[in-house]
């Protein structure tokens, strides 16, 4: 699964959500394929509305950013949206996921994400494609997460490895990244975890 036509298609048969159409389906999908890397396996893709806030929450009518194509990989969970001008595009790295949890009604779904840095609640229409995007996604993560675990020994410390401690050090005392991240990836480039 490597374009969009290929995603929406995973998606339609593996009933996992579904946009306002099949075109801009393809191109939010679109968005995302263009950003895989060479070496990236597609593990699942699913479509809904991006960071939904109910009317309890807003005190009005729900709200949304519009239809996002999400697609996890074997590294990230990636979700892009194609506009009238320009595209969204966001990554979540599989180490950085805390949590997905669903809430259902009488119909729909409401998958809540939530990771080191953000938290976001994607709105499916239909309950049981909310219910089979979470059982997949969190298929995905245990599987990510065992491999991350069955992993060889400690990756040795490398001239590249500590050149990339020093750049990420000085993302770090920029202010650009995180004490907290910078010390997760401490921890993966030094095989500590």
């Amino acid at each position: 699964m490597r374009t969009g036509q290929e995603m929406y298609q995973f998606c339609k048969e593996n009933k996992l959500g579904s946009s306002i159409s099949k075109s801009w389906t393809i191109k939010h999908f679109d968005v995302v394929a263009k950003n895989l890397s060479v070496d990236e396996e597609v593990i699942m893709v699913f479509v809904g509305l991006h960071n939904h806030r109910s009317k309890e929450v807003t005190g009005g009518k729900d709200e949304n950013d519009g239809f996002y194509g999400y697609v996890v990989t074997n590294k990230r969970l990636m979700y892009g949206q194609k506009k009238l001008f320009g595209e969204a595009y966001h990554v979540v790295m599989l180490e950085h996921l805390n949590d997905v949890s669903l809430k259902t009604g009488i119909l729909a779904g409401e998958i809540t994400i939530d990771s080191i840095k953000e938290k976001f609640v994607v709105y499916m229409s239909v309950k049981t494609e909310a219910q089979n995007v979470v059982q997949k996604l969190n298929d995905a993560l245990l599987a990510f997460k065992a491999s991350q675990n069955n992993s060889s020994a400690p990756a040795p410390t490398t001239p590249s490895s500590v050149d990339e401690l020093r750049a990420l050090k000085k993302l770090a005392d920029d202010g650009i990244i995180t004490a907290e991240e910078f010390d997760a990836k401490k921890k993966q480039l030094l095989g500590l975890i």
